[in-house]
């Protein structure tokens, strides 16, 4: 769900602020460094497993006026810097979001513990990287694409949003296009 309204933004951040159970968060980012200058495109969160939640930030077609992004950024550095209700974070190489949200906020995911489903998938199998014939192809042995393909059977993932990060052009990508 794109979330393009900017009061549904602000009550979406009230419902995670109050909302006791895992949250999962992801950034779309113009590419894959830790830089000062990469952007971040979108924050995508989820409470559940069959919905989750876009909100544009520094996309091209982000709908949100200067002073709605000004209050975007401090109602999102309240939510992860202050004590919040929810069990955790779940990330897939937290490492990463922490550093993108530290340059663009000022914070980490402080507000609540974050479980890092990159380092337990490395803590339930630290010797996968060894095999040769757990190595992918392309990519990590622990990327996300590559764990949900291992465990789950996945393969699902848009090729056309795969190429444009591959290519550092998420930026390029319509908003609609990204999000879904």
């Amino acid at each position: 769900q794109l979330l393009m309204d900017f009061d549904e933004v602000i009550e979406y951040l009230d419902y995670l602020t109050d909302f006791p159970g895992d949250i999962a968060i992801d950034l779309e980012t113009e590419n894959l460094y830790r830089k000062a200058q990469n952007k971040i495109a979108t924050l995508q969160f989820a409470t559940n497993n069959t919905t989750g939640v876009v909100i544009p930030y520094q996309h091209r077609e982000c709908p949100f006026s200067p002073d709605e992004l000004q209050i975007l950024k401090q109602r999102l550095h309240k939510l992860f810097s202050t004590r919040i209700k929810s069990s955790g974070w779940v990330a897939h190489g937290a490492k990463f979001e922490n550093a993108i949200l530290d340059m663009h906020l000022g914070c980490m995911l402080d507000s609540a513990d974050i479980y890092d489903t990159q380092a337990m998938a490395f803590l339930l199998d630290e010797t996968r990287s060894e095999r040769k014939a757990d190595k992918p192809k392309n990519g990590g042995i622990y990327t996300l694409k590559q764990l949900a393909l291992d465990y789950m059977n996945f393969n699902g993932y848009d090729q056309t949003i795969l190429k444009a990060r591959g290519e550092g052009a998420l930026f390029d990508l319509p908003l609609k296009e990204l999000a879904s």
